[in-house]
This record gives C-alpha cells, sequence and structure tokens, in this order.
C-alpha cells in the first residue's frame, strides 16, 4: 500500500463520507437511524441501540444500506400563490401530494406489524432455547 496514495488521503475520504451533521435521526426511543439526504438509511441498531448495526454505510461504504425513493419521477402539484416566498417567476408554489392521513396509518400499521415479527421471533427464539435446555 502506497502512503501517499490519493485515494486515502483525508480529502477523498471527505468526499466519499458526508458529515455526520448532514445525516437526519430518525427513532422509536428504543432504536434509531441516520438518514442521508438521498434517503439511504446508513447507520441502524435493531431491536435496540445497544444491539450490532444492521446497516454500517456511515462508516464503511461496503457495509450496507438501504434506500427509500419513489420507483419513478412523481409529479408535484403546484398552486398559485404569487406572494409566496417559494414561489417561481411565475407565482407558482410547488406542494406535496401526499396524503398525510393515509401515510399515518400506513405508518402505524407497518409499526404493528414489525412489533408483531418481533414477537414471533422472541417465541420461536424461546421454544428452541427450551428443546436444548430439554435435550441436554
Amino acid at each position: 500500500m502506497n502512503p501517499r496514495d490519493p485515494s486515502r488521503s483525508p480529502e477523498s475520504c471527505l468526499q466519499k463520507f458526508p458529515r455526520i451533521g448532514s445525516y437526519g435521526f430518525l427513532s422509536d426511543c428504543e432504536t434509531g437511524a441516520l438518514v442521508a439526504a438521498n434517503g439511504s438509511i446508513e447507520w441502524m441498531c435493531l431491536p435496540r441501540f445497544d444491539a450490532p448495526s444492521i446497516f454500517g454505510a456511515l462508516l464503511d461504504r461496503s457495509a450496507g444500506a438501504m434506500r427509500f425513493s419513489p420507483d419513478e419521477r412523481v409529479p408535484v402539484a403546484r398552486r398559485y400563490e404569487p406572494g409566496h416566498p417559494d414561489a417561481d417567476a411565475e407565482g407558482y408554489v410547488a406542494v406535496p401530494n401526499v396524503d398525510v392521513p393515509e401515510e399515518m396509518v400506513d405508518m402505524v400499521s407497518a409499526a404493528r406489524a414489525y412489533q408483531a415479527n418481533l414477537t414471533a421471533i422472541g417465541l420461536i427464539r424461546d421454544t428452541i432455547q427450551r428443546a436444548l435446555e430439554l435435550a441436554k
């Protein structure tokens, strides 16, 4: 390994890895995830903070990540509001076409399914552990 290799310089590392302040933090107070600006989950520990990470691209780009993004470009709704600070030259403001109540229902449903899966995995683990104890 050449110590003068430009790909190993601190400047090249800064280009590969965003600053920690550019990540968003999502948490349910039991675990958390660091999300990059492109929607990629680059650090996450499950089921608790003290568990090993399942995504580690924050530290090593080959350690895995998961990205959420739409399959295709979704058109945004435009509303005519010439006095709005975000209005374009024609006076239109781009507004999201997200139905917040529907998305919240989907989020609660996904959280409940996740909890049910954790419970099922815990029961299977306990059953296997008891079977192993009986076999001793």
